[in-house]
């Protein structure tokens, strides 16, 4: 860790130290432009009237949002827990419960697949819900 090596050049009275560092690379169209364009692209075909749309597009935006700060801060703890630069070290079950979702998240597929569920619950109404397991012949609870 850097503190290490500060503290190892102040012992040893060297005026420099090499210090190792790690580049984490996001590229910003693969992890929000095209998943965003995608829940741009399902609000506006949605066949809803024009009023309904702006709702959907706000709700499905937040949303959408919301998950890419979720994804970003645990790429960021991620990196910053394994690259050994002593700014915060995570070890054992919290670095696992850190890892998993880390790993999960940086397959790019996921973000098309929380896009579309973003645009699942942000389009439905409960009474569209109603209709979809009706037509399937099974009962819904009101």
């Amino acid at each position: 860790m850097v503190n290490q090596q500060l503290e190892q050049a102040k012992k040893s009275r060297l005026s420099t130290i090499n210090i190792s560092l790690n580049a984490q690379y996001l590229e910003l169209r693969l992890m929000f432009i095209f998943p965003l364009l995608f829940l741009l692209t399902l609000v506006l075909i949605t066949p809803v009237p024009i009023d309904r749309k702006i709702v959907i597009m706000f709700w499905s935006f937040l949303l959408f949002f919301s998950f890419i700060l979720l994804k970003t801060l645990i790429i960021i703890l991620y990196t910053i827990s394994t690259a050994n630069i002593g700014i915060y070290q995570l070890k054992g079950f919290s670095l696992e419960m850190v890892a998993i979702p880390h790993q999960v998240l940086s397959i790019v597929p996921t973000s098309y697949i929380i896009v579309s569920i973003i645009w699942v619950f942000a389009t439905f109404r409960k009474n569209n819900w109603q209709q979809i397991l009706e037509s399937f012949g099974t009962k819904s609870v009101k």
